[in-house]
Formats: C-alpha cells, structure tokens, sequence
C-alpha cells in the first residue's frame, strides 16, 4: 500500500489474482521510479522489495529511514510499538 500511495500505480499489477500472488511471492514488480520522486522516497520504495528476509529492511529501519524522517512526518507525532509476542504493530499517538 505503501508503494501505490507514494508512486500512485500499483506494483505487482495483473488482471490475474493468482498472477498477483506469484509476483508478489517472487519479487517481481514494476514501478518507475521517476525524476519526480525525492531521492529518499525512491531508496524507501527499494528497501522494501526484498523477498529475503535477511536481505530486506527491518519495521524499524523503514521508521528510522530518511523519507519518514522528513519534518512534514515528523509533525504526526507517531509512535511505534512492535510486540513481538504477538508479533503485531500498534501504532501509539
């Protein structure tokens, strides 16, 4: 969701559902990363395509990257509690 909000298309697009859930699986995606968007929103789009876990960005990482930081995020005044007993995301204001 968060890549369709930042480029506005959607990245793993198919007419198909079960062609969606195999690009997704597999990594395969399609976004332009265009002129358009600031540097730091494009490395936030590439932090999160990696399909191997070791490899890809951590919940905290995303949070403490450059294009959340950005004072206009900032002024949500958001926090975030990961519990991982539950292994579920709560975001506290």
């Amino acid at each position: 969701i968060t890549v369709l909000l930042i480029t506005g298309k959607h990245p793993f697009y198919s007419t198909v559902v079960p062609k969606i859930h195999e690009r997704i699986c597999t990594g395969l995606y399609h976004i332009t990363l265009d002129n358009e968007m600031s540097l730091n929103a494009r490395n936030f789009v590439r932090a999160i395509f990696s399909v191997d876990p070791e490899f890809r960005i951590s919940i905290l990482g995303l949070m403490k990257h450059p294009f959340l930081q950005d004072e206009r995020c900032k002024e949500l005044d958001v926090e975030l509690l990961y519990d991982k007993n539950s292994k579920k995301l709560a975001l506290l204001s």
